[in-house]
Parts: structure tokens; sequence; C-alpha cells
């Protein structure tokens, strides 16, 4: 008898359920507030939303997620400098030979990854074209800008200088004011939004 109950009254859970699902408005609603609260599974801080909503693409923003918040850097910072560099396209390449998201030298990238990865290491020297992998290039250019930040004194303004034209350069008396502040602008707006 019990069991009976039990079915009886998952049944007409699961009907109810359905029913209201077949409003349109309320499958609008229910998605709405999922997609921009609950992304697999996890709570989204307004920094996390806000990256998933610039860069379009789902892998992308949470590579730079979870990258920036492993090296301890705003994702903002960082999604405003792929959106800069890149505007977020994956095979970017400038007339200088800066490639990827980040816009990385291949000087640039094989010094990092002598330090940090000598296996990938062999494999950039062999076949620069790794350096178009997004989680590569992401990697790289997130812990490229964490250095930069930490050697200029953890001044944003200074760092974004030396990543965007190097230090040779930076201490020559070079300076991209219009790179720069496009980037801490777009950041200050998006906290403010």
């Amino acid at each position: 008898m019990l069991r009976k109950n039990t079915v009886f009254y998952i049944k007409n859970f699961f009907y109810f359920l359905t029913y209201l699902l077949s409003y349109k408005y309320f499958k609008i609603l229910i998605l709405l507030f999922v997609s921009t609260t609950y992304l697999n599974g996890y709570i989204l801080s307004e920094k996390d939303i806000i990256v998933y909503k610039v860069i379009n693409s789902y892998r992308i923003a949470k590579q730079i997620l979870d990258i920036s918040y492993r090296e301890k850097i705003d994702p903002l910072i960082v999604t405003s400098v792929v959106v800069s560099e890149s505007d977020g396209y994956k095979f970017a390449k400038s007339y200088l030979g800066a490639t990827g998201l980040m816009q990385l030298m291949p000087i640039t990238a094989n010094y990092i990854l002598s330090r940090t990865d000598s296996n990938l290491y062999k494999k950039l020297s062999l076949e620069p074209v790794y350096l178009y992998d997004e989680a590569i290039n992401l990697s790289l250019g997130i812990i490229h800008l964490k250095a930069m930040y930490d050697f200029m004194g953890q001044n944003w303004e200074k760092a974004l200088h030396v990543y965007n034209l190097s230090v040779s350069m930076y201490f020559n008396g070079r300076r991209n004011y219009k790179y720069v502040n496009d980037i801490l602008k777009r950041v200050e707006t998006w906290k403010k939004a």
C-alpha cells in the first residue's frame, strides 16, 4: 500500500512539472536563472559571469578562469588582455609574429617554457603551431603577464606596458597608453556593471 502511494505522488509530481514546463515563459525564466547563476554545478561569481559573457567560447572562458585562479591573477584583466590582443580569436597572428589569444611572441613562449615545462619546450621548438592551442597560449600568456606584474612592483599599468612592448622598450622610454588605458577602462566598466 505504501509503495503505491509513493509512486502515485512521484507520478503526479512529474505530471505537474511537465505541465509547468509546457509554458514558454516559465522555461525561459528557468533557463535564465540557471545559465547565469550555475554552470556545471558551481555557483559563479560576478567576475566569472562577466568572463563567460565577454568571451563567446565556453571552453576558452573556462580556461581563462581556471588558469587565472591557479596563477592568482584577476580573470577580468586576463579577459581584457585577450579582447585587446586577439578579440578572442585563437588563430590570430600579428605582423610581427605574435601568436594566439594572448599574442605571445614565439621567443617569449620558448623562454617561459624553458623555465617551466621542458617536454612542451621541446615540442614547441620543433612545431611552433602548438602556440595556437588555446590552453598552451593562455597558460604561457598568463604566466608571462603575472611575471611582468610582479616584476613591475605589482602595478598593472606598468605591467601592461611591458607585456605589450617588452622590458627593453619600456626601459628605453616607449609606452603604449592607448593599449593600457583600453584594458584598464574595460575592467573598470565590467566591475561597475
